[in-house]
């Protein structure tokens, strides 16, 4: 294959991609543009995107890089890979990236349980008359073990995402 022609298929893979993937997020050509558009690409309209996917304007490296970014993937996604793996790949990295958010939230909350349940402990000693049923909610978040919670929380995640081992 010559180099010509091995460029024209990268743009292909990348128009393709960028159809797909923008189709994927449930955007409109136009919801496209306007969020170039919002990255400091004033002149990105509707029509441009049009032309991109249809191939018949040539994709600027500026413009792939922001579209890239804007459909979560690297320019090299796009333009090295079918359009089925580069969803994957999209959905991958969203995927590792919600984790991650996850996992912080984790580590942030942690830190906040000792203060709460030290709360807890000073308002029950100075309620003796809290309800007997708030005493025992009381007590069952004082006597929770957050690892335990935390590994009863991820085995119900795989279980919902169909991780979970068959043995």
């Amino acid at each position: 294959m010559t180099e010509q022609g091995a460029g024209h298929r990268d743009e292909e893979r990348f128009t393709a991609n960028l159809r797909r993937l923008r189709e994927a997020k449930g955007w409109s050509q136009n919801e496209l543009a306007t969020r170039m558009r919002g990255r400091g690409w004033e002149s990105f309209r509707q029509t441009t995107v049009s032309r991109l996917e249809k191939g018949e304007q040539s994709v600027r490296i500026g413009e792939a890089r922001a579209l890239a970014d804007l459909l979560g993937v690297t320019v090299d996604d796009m333009a090295l890979t079918e359009s089925a793996e580069a969803q994957a790949i999209a959905e991958l990295r969203a995927a590792i990236e919600e984790c991650t958010k996850a996992l912080d939230r984790i580590d942030t909350y942690g830190q906040y349980l000792p203060q709460a349940q030290a709360d807890v402990r000073r308002l029950i000693a100075t309620t003796p008359n809290a309800p007997a049923d708030l005493r025992a909610v009381a007590q069952s978040v004082l006597t929770a073990d957050p690892l335990t919670t935390l590994t009863r929380a991820l085995t119900i995640g795989q279980e919902i995402a169909g991780g979970g081992s068959d043995g």
